[in-house]
């Protein structure tokens, strides 16, 4: 079976794309509840002195943009990696 690897990139791409833009709405929408799940990932991290979360145009954007490309940088790794340890 031949593996696609460029098929492996833009699928986690295109899956990092969604989860970005569901989370930035979150945080958009819902700020306060954003900052409080946050410190429950970052265990217990206490991220109130950094103020109330806000999202920019460019902030989207440029985050998006480098969250992408390691999706498809990581797709890619990942459809390399099917391809070496599936001759095995």
């Amino acid at each position: 079976m031949k593996t696609n690897k460029i098929a492996y990139a833009n699928t986690f791409a295109v899956t990092v794309a969604f989860v970005w833009l569901v989370c930035t709405l979150g945080v958009a929408l819902l700020p306060e509840l954003s900052l409080t799940i946050s410190k429950w990932i970052m265990h217990g991290l206490d991220m109130t002195s950094l103020g109330i979360w806000k999202v920019s145009v460019d902030g989207f954007i440029l985050g998006g943009l480098v969250l992408i490309s390691f999706g498809w940088v990581t797709g890619y790794i990942f459809g390399c990696s099917m391809a070496y340890f599936g001759k095995k």
